[in-house]
């Protein structure tokens, strides 16, 4: 018996194999997944900013060949195997990986192509129409009413201000925060499209929680600097707000 172990074949599965067979599994999963809906611009930013910073890695350096004297032979307990399919491995897991990442927003893959082609004002034209929105409206002082809009479903969440509220102090940027519990976290600079009087935020809102608006020095701050110009207060939502008529007296 020898100290090596075979690297054929049976030893290694074909990388091509095992990237068709994993790809087909994942096509399979995607199409039984529920109803494609765009995902957040928010989600798609991210990924696609993780992707540009991920170093790539160089391709190894080719071994030496071996002199014949330095060829072990049988018995030699320090012969080490490396897989040939290592490297591509990693690769395969890494695609396996983004495909489940995607199929927990409720997207398939066919359908980035599309939200690619979509203005953000038809994403907030979607997001209005699905089917579990809700929305919490706060007004301000002035009479404007800041609205947050969301739906789980589509992941995708947008707020909502007057158009003349970001030109209002020239100089300064209006900052959107999370505040839950004792913590406070920023979910950046307003700044809505051109045009636009709304801005997708990278949230699902949950009960209990707040959403708040400061105005902060251009490009934001890392802590609140001056009081909330409104505060939203996250609870179950609603999406056709109206009265609750009182309840009818008995008849005598």
């Amino acid at each position: 018996m020898t100290g090596t172990r075979g690297t054929g074949p049976r030893d290694v599965p074909a990388d091509a194999e095992l990237e068709a067979l994993l790809e087909g599994e994942t096509a399979s999963l995607l199409g039984a997944s529920l109803e494609p809906v765009p995902p957040p611009p928010a989600l798609r930013a991210r990924l696609l900013e993780q992707v540009a910073r991920t170093p790539q890695e160089r391709p190894a350096p080719s071994p030496a060949p071996r002199a014949p004297s330095e060829d072990p032979g049988p018995g030699r307990a320090d012969a080490v195997v490396v897989p040939l399919g290592r490297r591509r491995w990693r690769t395969v897991v890494l695609r396996a990986a983004a495909c489940v990442a995607l199929l927990g927003t409720g997207a398939v893959l066919g359908h980035w192509n599309a939200m690619d082609s979509m203005s953000s004002t038809e994403h907030f034209a979607h997001l209005n129409q699905a089917q579990d929105v809700r929305r919490v409206s706060q007004a301000m002082p002035d009479g404007h009413v800041a609205t947050l809009t969301w739906s789980e479903g589509m992941g995708m969440t947008a707020l909502s201000l007057p158009a003349g509220m970001s030109a209002s102090a020239p100089g300064s940027s209006l900052q959107v925060w999370l505040r839950q519990g004792g913590d406070t976290t920023s979910l950046g600079v307003y700044d809505p499209g051109s045009g636009d009087t709304f801005s997708f935020l990278a949230l699902t809102p949950r009960p209990g929680q707040q959403v708040l608006i400061t105005r902060e020095p251009r490009g934001g701050s890392a802590q609140p600097t001056s009081p909330p110009l409104v505060v939203l207060q996250v609870g179950d939502g609603t999406a056709t707000p109206s009265p609750t008529p009182p309840p009818s007296e008995p008849h005598t």
